[in-house]
């Protein structure tokens, strides 16, 4: 697996690249999260085959940081838009985890990675704005924690164990990745989304004309599976959303081999190879 860096206006980005050379994708990972949660799907079959890039988001891993200020989850879109075109995966797939998937469609919003051949979102409800959060997430305890800068070790300890449970232990990276990433941004980031400073993102889902993928585990605490299924989206892959059972959060880290299966059969109808 190659590891290396990409510079955007914003910053040099790591990433890493699978040994594939067919028609890919690349994945962009969650909030305090890094691309290390991709490792399986990389190492793996899928990985073997095509050309998969994980991104560090600014501000995660080994990327550098982001200034913060109004409109910072815009930053992190434009990030993720300028790199995907630097690697030349502008006409490629999108895979987004979590806030990965709310910044695809944020991206596409704002005029950048309009020539991707499809998109795929997970644990990311696309929302038309803040009025939605109540139905589109479930009701945590643990939620608030994501959005705080020095959260205290009961807190961290509580929402890693919603994070990836219920059917396996967090690991330890997930925790190091929590504390690389930069402090200040989980509540720059909670400061856009109370204000509205994001895009009507059901409103990019409804008028996509490339294929979508929506997914999710069917025990993840935080998503409202049934809201996905009530959502507008005439592209939508297999015509409805694909839940994956036993699972929580982080299908690509608690069931690599289903996920990568999943993800594999999406990119075939995508490429048509």
């Amino acid at each position: 697996m190659k590891t290396a860096f990409v510079t955007t206006t914003i910053g040099r980005l790591s990433y890493s690249e699978s040994q594939g050379r067919a028609p890919g994708a690349f994945l962009v990972h969650g909030n305090s999260g890094s691309r290390h949660v991709w490792d399986a799907v990389l190492g793996g079959t899928l990985g073997r085959r095509r050309r998969l890039v994980a991104l560090d988001l600014p501000g995660h891993g080994d990327s550098t940081g982001v200034a913060i200020g109004e409109g910072v989850l815009a930053s992190l879109a434009a990030a993720v838009g300028e790199a995907a075109a630097s690697l030349g995966l502008g006409e490629a797939v999108g895979i987004g985890h979590s806030l990965g998937g709310h910044l695809l469609l944020e991206a596409r919003a704002a005029g950048c990675l309009l020539d991707l051949r499809g998109l795929g979102i997970h644990g990311a409800p696309p929302l038309g704005g803040p009025e939605d959060f109540g139905s589109a997430f479930r009701p945590s305890a643990e939620m608030a924690t994501v959005f705080e800068a020095n959260p205290e070790t009961s807190r961290l300890d509580a929402l890693l164990d919603a994070w990836y449970g219920p059917h396996c232990a967090a690991p330890p990276e997930a925790r190091t990745d929590f504390s690389r990433t930069q402090a200040d941004l989980r509540p720059a980031i909670a400061t856009d989304l109370g204000a509205g400073r994001i895009a009507d993102e059901r409103a990019v889902v409804s008028a996509l004309s490339a294929p979508i993928a929506i997914f999710n585990g069917a025990d993840d605490p935080f998503i409202n599976v049934a809201y996905l299924a009530g959502l507008r989206a005439p592209t939508l892959w297999r015509g409805s959303v694909q839940v994956i059972e036993r699972c929580g959060h982080f299908p690509q880290w608690e069931r690599p081999d289903d996920y990568g299966m999943l993800l594999d059969a999406f990119l075939r109808d995508v490429y048509g190879d």
